[in-house]
């Protein structure tokens, strides 16, 4: 789930594009939407040194898709530090809000989105917490 702010054309082709390491993956685009849902989950196996851990970032960015013949537009992006995700109750961010800033842009005037996501990062031994998608955080 995400939202997306200050669009000149009023709307966007919204993806987002998840980098770890080496890898990168990503979402197919939502057509004509400043707040499209995305409901995807992506998985990243790596193993890696305590040295390699702490050095390491997940970037996800937010682009808007121009079609196939142009390049898409970055929207926005966060970096997220894997050390801080590991050492969070149960390894993880559940739900957690990511306020998107183009890093293309110098003349940025704020957030350009918010973007709402769960990472867990596991070690060898770690066990996945797992969620009742039913459980509001804050029921109305």
């Amino acid at each position: 789930m995400m939202s997306l702010f200050g669009n000149k054309e009023g709307s966007a082709n919204p993806f987002v594009r998840v980098e770890f390491l080496d890898s990168i993956k990503q979402t197919p685009y939502k057509k004509k939407t400043l707040n499209p849902v995305f409901n995807d989950q992506f998985f990243f196996e790596k193993k890696m040194s305590k040295v390699e851990l702490e050095d390491s970032s997940i970037i996800f960015t937010v682009l808007d898709y121009n079609g196939p013949l142009q390049k898409s537009t970055v929207i926005g992006s966060f970096e997220l530090d894997i050390t801080s995700v590991y050492f969070s109750l149960n390894h993880e961010l559940y739900q957690a809000t990511l306020v998107l800033v183009d890093p293309e842009d110098d003349q940025a005037a704020g957030p350009s989105g918010l973007l709402k996501v769960s990472v867990q990062v596991l070690g060898p031994d770690d066990e996945p917490t797992i969620h009742d998608i039913n459980y509001k955080k804050n029921p109305v």
